[in-house]
């Protein structure tokens, strides 16, 4: 429960429900990290929690997040045939986090729920019971459309993308009677955000390579990047070489089982010889690569960005984040979700250059690379200063702490 720190200011407990995908997970962490150093009480809600190491020791509980692999209740176990199904679906998990959050909340007695965008039923277990929460969107979005990420996932999936809008408006609705939270009280102006705490909504990323369409409501705060820096990791001998006698590409697959291995294969054939070349993947097995390619796993990037020149990317929205606010260029090869829009912004704000996976060949690679290593054209200076204009982390729990003294 609140209490007051020594300085006078409020300390308080946090229910902070994540999801604990690595992209959605990194950009939360400075967060908790300055709540944590504020003294107050952070308890971790995920799913899985006995499989997750953070990097402090902060108390970790499970909500199980679906109640048995194959879907929720009341719905037909396997693939959903068309999209009622999948969004019925998506009632019945939301109902079910829902029930699960708010047990935690009886149990813990927090004062605040921090929630990851994606795990809704937290924000509407919060809601429920009359307490204050802040949500985060970590993903890139259009503002002029909506944030629910789920949805735009589920109407691409069934070849309905442009309907994304007016299906979200029908579904909402019917999401929040199912759950017994009543009409939404924001009105269509604010379709975009009904997803999002209307307390307190922290856009992460950097606002310069989004496109903002219309004005946000005031309960939406576009942060700036909120960049996470591991404990630094053992130096391997080739980092102090890396990028001294040539310059050095950055070839980040993702973390996730995405088909992007061709990027790391096709960069080595076009840049081997003229280019240092570091890879990572996470915790995914690399492809086989030449020799003279630096295969790094999962070597931080926060300790690689310093030294090198461009990185190559399937346009994920933490790693192009990154890369702006490094001054770093970037080639964009995006596969799947928001990832084609945040390789439009690559191009659009002059970061780098982006290309359809299928359209990905060794010339493109090397073209572009020599091209992007000109600077010709880019705005990679612009965008650095403006990362380094923001103070996301320090304004975010200033945020929350206004919304706790307000409570």
């Amino acid at each position: 429960m609140k209490g007051q720190s020594d300085g006078g200011g409020v300390v308080a407990v946090i229910l902070w429900s994540f999801y604990s995908q690595r992209g959605c997970l990194e950009p939360a962490l400075p967060i908790v990290a300055e709540l944590l150093q504020r003294d107050h009480q952070v308890i971790g809600v995920t799913q899985s929690p006995e499989e997750l190491a953070l990097p402090w020791g902060i108390d970790l509980v499970g909500d199980r997040f679906l109640p048995r692999p194959d879907g929720p209740p009341d719905v037909a176990p396997g693939p959903p045939a068309e999209l009622s199904q999948a969004l019925d679906g998506e009632v019945a998990a939301a109902g079910w986090h829902m029930a699960e959050v708010a047990h935690l909340i009886e149990q813990h007695r927090p004062d605040l729920v921090l929630v990851d965008e994606l795990r809704l039923g937290a924000g509407f277990a919060a809601e429920r019971l009359e307490l204050p929460w802040v949500s985060y969107t970590h993903h890139y979005f259009d503002e002029a459309d909506i944030s629910e990420a789920m949805v735009h996932w589920l109407c691409g999936c069934f070849g309905r993308p442009a309907e994304a809008v007016e299906v979200f408006e029908k579904w909402w609705p019917h999401l929040r009677q199912a759950l017994g939270l009543g009409p939404e009280p924001r009105g269509r102006d604010q379709v975009c955000w009904w997803n999002q705490s209307p307390l307190g909504t922290l856009v992460l990323g950097l606002p310069e390579l989004k496109v903002h369409a219309r004005p946000a409501p005031d309960y939406v705060h576009r942060v700036g990047p909120t960049l996470w820096a591991p404990p630094a990791a053992p130096e391997p001998d080739w980092l102090g070489r890396l990028g001294e006698d040539r310059p050095a590409v950055l070839v980040s697959l993702s973390s996730n089982p995405l088909p992007d291995e061709a990027l790391a294969v096709l960069g080595s054939e076009a840049w081997l010889g003229r280019f240092d070349i570091v890879v990572t993947a996470g915790a995914r097995a690399l492809p086989e690569l030449p020799a003279g390619v630096i295969s790094a796993g999962d070597f931080p990037h926060s300790q690689l960005f310093p030294r090198v020149a461009a990185l190559a990317c399937s346009a994920g929205y933490g790693a192009v984040t990154r890369a702006a606010s490094a001054g770093v260029g970037v080639l964009a090869v995006p596969q799947m979700g928001d990832q084609a829009l945040v390789a439009d912004a690559v191009t659009r704000s002059g970061l780098g250059y982006a290309v359809q996976p299928e359209k990905l060949t060794v010339e493109w690679l090397r073209d572009s690379l020599d091209k992007l290593l000109t600077g010709d054209g880019l705005h990679l200076g612009a965008l650095k200063d403006a990362a380094h204009g923001y103070d996301a982390v320090h304004v975010s729990v200033d945020l929350i702490e206004e919304l706790l003294l307000a409570f």
